[in-house]
């Protein structure tokens, strides 16, 4: 009996040190993403729309939703059909453009290769 016990709690442990680093794998991801977002935004402040990358096997996109001319929102899904984001910024692309720190750090000199824009558009 006691055995069994060891056994079950030791696959339980090894449960949750999976779930945890899935957890820690998918911010990690998403805090890429938003990254690479930040790169694009430096390039061209008035990107928008969804970004897909056209030969990832992952899910993931990008939705950047100017909310006014100096601000943007930017928003990581990491899951095909995503209600919700897993992560949310708001971006000053003014302050972003000028080479100062935005809401989420720098990228560190990051050069995005060309994705996929799926429904963006430049103003």
């Amino acid at each position: 009996m006691a055995t069994i016990a060891i056994v079950r709690s030791n696959q339980l442990a090894v449960q949750r040190v999976d779930a945890t680093r899935s957890a820690v794998q998918g911010r990690v991801f998403a805090d890429g993403l938003m990254q690479r977002s930040l790169a694009m935004l430096r390039l061209d402040p008035t990107l928008s729309g969804e970004i897909r990358e056209k030969g990832s096997s992952s899910a993931h996109w990008i939705e950047l939703r100017p909310m006014s001319k100096t601000t943007t929102m930017v928003q990581v899904f990491l899951y095909e059909g995503s209600k919700t984001p897993a992560i949310t910024r708001v971006i000053d692309v003014e302050a972003l453009a000028k080479g100062s720190s935005s809401s989420v750090g720098s990228t560190g000199g990051i050069k995005p290769s060309s994705p996929t824009i799926v429904k963006a558009s430049s103003k």
